[in-house]
């Protein structure tokens, strides 16, 4: 029976074979963190230490997906979105305006891709910008507005973000750090905002709304790809 036992060992061979490779399978299937994400996708996880590592392509089970509340100063979701190449560094905004926006926004302990975002909601970085109504400068304050926040000359660059910058902050504080509210008051203003016990129903505010967080993403994604995008 020499015939049975080579078939048997045969046998015996492919299913140890066959043993292996569904092992190997299954041990890549371990390694795998869920199905195949796009390239802005962003994850992360904190260490013990309570250090928190970001990544966009995770290596272990221990990163989840980002995506803390969007009402709050901190990190939006940061999920892919439809955007001009690289806004943070634009032709339109020179360095020296960058540099400026984001330290007058660390002095009032706010994110510089939040003011970045509103500065180009609101004037579209041209500190001569007049609106109809007579909002004007870089961040388009209002002529009652500026005299309450101290700008002398709203034409200004420094002068006018820091005026219009203080005003964001005094209003996000108002709102317990609710950043939707704070620029819907931005927008509309505080009465509106709180006659109305939340964003007003004006389709002109709920739009700016949607174009700020926007234009916020795109630079939150973009400083994360370009190291010292964003820096004090």
């Amino acid at each position: 029976m020499a015939g049975g036992r080579i078939t048997d060992r045969t046998s015996r061979l492919r299913t140890g074979l066959a043993t292996r490779i569904a092992a190997a399978v299954a041990t890549l299937g371990a390694l795998t963190v869920g199905p195949a994400t796009a390239d802005d996708d962003v994850f992360s996880y904190k260490a013990p230490n309570g250090v928190l590592h970001f990544t966009n392509v995770p290596t272990t089970r221990k990163f989840r997906s980002f995506a803390p509340p969007a009402q709050r100063v901190t990190l939006l979701s940061l999920k892919p979105t439809v955007r001009p190449p690289n806004p943070w560094s634009s032709l339109r905004v020179g360095k020296e305006l960058r540099e400026m926006i984001a330290r007058t926004a660390y002095r009032f302990d706010l994110e510089p891709a939040l003011v970045h975002a509103v500065v180009r909601a609101e004037s579209g970085f041209n500190p001569r910008a007049v609106s109809r109504a007579g909002a004007r400068g870089l961040m388009q304050l209002m002529p009652a507005t500026a005299v309450e926040v101290g700008v002398r000359d709203v034409f200004h660059p420094q002068e006018n973000l820091e005026g219009g910058v203080s005003y964001l902050r005094g209003l996000i504080d108002r709102y317990s750090g609710d950043v939707h509210l704070a620029l819907a008051a931005y927008n509309a203003g505080p009465g509106a905002v709180d006659s109305h016990g939340g964003v007003p129903p004006y389709a002109e505010t709920q739009e700016y709304l949607r174009r700020v967080f926007r234009f916020r993403q795109e630079y939150l994604h973009d400083a994360l790809r370009e190291p010292g995008g964003i820096r004090r």
